[in-house]
């Protein structure tokens, strides 16, 4: 993954988590192409799913630099718990 046109203040963000180092960032700017952009609508995922998504998130930022484990870890260990529980009242066909 590259990271391209990034504000001061994003790459400020990046870097407060490690970022830049498991990410390629090009510092000169970069011109688009025209798109369509479509908005992801709200609700788009399931609470189990979007669970998931923000428990695989935090535990990427902690791999990637562990200065992240004392910022997120019980956080992280709060995720890993909920996710359990949301698997586990699925019942055993769905895990």
């Amino acid at each position: 993954m590259t990271v391209v046109n990034a504000t001061p203040t994003t790459m400020r963000a990046m870097s407060s988590l490690g970022l830049p180092k498991i990410l390629h960032v090009k510092t000169e700017p970069v011109d688009f192409p025209d798109c369509k952009l479509t908005p992801l609508r709200e609700g788009w995922q399931d609470k189990k799913r979007r669970t998931l998504l923000i428990r695989d998130a935090h535990i990427a930022l902690v791999k990637a630099d562990k200065e992240n484990e004392e910022r997120f870890g019980p956080f992280v260990e709060a995720l890993i718990k909920e996710a359990r529980d949301l698997l586990d009242c699925d019942g055993p066909a769905d895990k």
